[in-house]
């Protein structure tokens, strides 16, 4: 009948359109169904330092990760810094890492729950292990680092990060709980300060 042929075209039209606004996304959106990662991007325009990521694994990402590392840092882009707050297993996160040995270089002196490394193109990551659900309160300090980048023009590279270790000394006092985290946010904003001013 034709308008049950009306219908079934109507039907794979809207499936269509649907498809098309999918693809239309921001790459973020992409990325998170394909790698089980959600993370939010930065404006690309903070001087040199050209991206601040921060990656929050929601399922294990042992299988995974080892194989869809690389493919997310070509995502976005060679010159940027990523901060990976995982509320996994820290042995079994820590174990994948390191086996991607052209990728990464772990300092022997950083232990868990915080570790920076390098990987092959300068690229510095830190990881924390946090606890489950708790990524929100561990975003506040990220949050504030960000913020602060585009108020830059305005101060010196030593204003800047004695303005920022100022703000994460208030910010760990009203979330002690994150009190841990103090000192990879302190290499996390001289690293920051040293990217943009230099």
């Amino acid at each position: 009948m034709i308008w049950v042929r009306a219908i079934k075209l109507l039907i794979i039209s809207l499936i269509l359109l649907l498809c098309a606004c999918t693809k239309s996304n921001l790459v973020e959106t992409k990325t998170v169904e394909k790698l089980s990662y959600l993370y939010i991007k930065t404006p690309d325009n903070v001087g040199d330092f050209d991206t601040i990521t921060y990656l929050f694994t929601h399922s294990s990402p042992t299988k995974k990760l080892e194989k869809n590392f690389r493919t997310f840092s070509r995502v976005i882009g060679e010159n940027s810094a990523f901060v990976v707050i995982s509320p996994n297993s820290s042995l079994e996160l820590y174990n994948s890492l390191k086996k991607i040995k052209n990728r990464c270089d772990f300092p022997s002196s950083r232990q868990w729950p915080s570790i920076l490394f390098q990987d092959s193109r300068l690229n510095k990551c830190y990881i924390f292990n946090i606890p489950e659900n708790q990524e929100t309160k561990y975003t506040i300090v990220l949050s504030e680092i960000i913020d602060a980048i585009e108020t830059k023009k305005s101060l010196n590279k030593y204003e800047f990060k004695e303005s920022m270790e100022k703000n994460l000394e208030k910010l760990l006092k009203t979330h002690p709980e994150i009190s841990n985290l103090k000192e990879p946010f302190i290499d996390l904003i001289s690293y920051i300060s040293d990217k943009i001013y230099n």
